[in-house]
């Protein structure tokens, strides 16, 4: 859901400097408009849409905006649509200046709450933790993160993680560097027995863009364990 900020223009300009400005427009108040797309947070490591409009003034003036702590580009959509990238603290001011006649006015100044973005679930074989055959997690021992019930298609990746997992009585233990489970420790798991367990701890990732990159302004993330019976 949008949230909508609205400005009178006329408790920036004064009246006879807005009629040379909007030539005769017909709107009674025009008014500033700023909106988030997603909400009134902006997410760290993420490309946050915000609604820049402007009712009442001419396609011809120029609207400048600016955030602090941050950087804002104009969306490929247009239409008012910018991206808005913020690298850390707890809030984040968006202004909107103009320029009008080659002097640059400021209309607005809004702040928003700046966010990370949902804890990551860590999961392996599609399971959170749980029941799973032995043949199941030698097939799929890659672990993935994932979020639920958020609006942004983000992606992370597992960079580290430790493994552990039950030989008779034993307990072995490895230190895995990436997201797969190594092979050496898969054969291993093929010949676990029925009521056997498997730890996955400490798992890490990060965050990337769409460039496949770790995003700017976001650390690394301590994921949530596995833990799995084997069945």
């Amino acid at each position: 859901m949008a949230v909508r900020i609205t400005l009178s223009m006329f408790a920036i300009f004064q009246a006879s400097d807005f009629k040379a400005v909007a030539q005769n427009n017909e709107a009674d108040s025009p008014c500033l408009v700023v909106s988030a797309t997603k909400m009134n947070v902006l997410y760290r490591g993420v490309k946050n849409p915000v609604s820049i409009q402007i009712p009442g003034m001419p396609d011809y003036i120029e609207v400048i905006p600016s955030v602090s702590n941050g950087t804002i580009t104009p969306s490929r959509e247009g239409n008012g649509i910018y991206l808005v990238e913020v690298i850390g603290g707890s809030a984040a001011t968006v202004n909107v200046n103009v320029n009008i006649d080659g002097e640059i006015r400021l209309i607005g100044q809004y702040m928003f709450r700046v966010k990370d973005v949902p804890r990551a679930i860590a999961t392996i074989a599609g399971k959170e933790g749980g029941l799973i055959s032995a043949s199941r997690l030698a097939a799929a021992p890659t672990v993935i993160p994932k979020i639920e019930n958020f609006d942004f298609e983000l992606f992370f990746k597992v960079t580290k993680f430790d493994l552990v997992y039950q030989v008779g009585a034993d307990l072995i233990a490895k230190n895995v560097v990436g997201s797969k489970i190594p092979p050496d420790a898969i054969a291993q798991i093929k010949r676990l027995k029925k009521g056997a367990r498997v730890y996955i701890e400490n798992v890490k990732a990060i965050m990337l863009n769409e460039n496949n990159r770790p995003a700017s302004g976001v650390t690394p993330r301590n994921l949530s364990p596995i833990s799995l019976k084997i069945q």
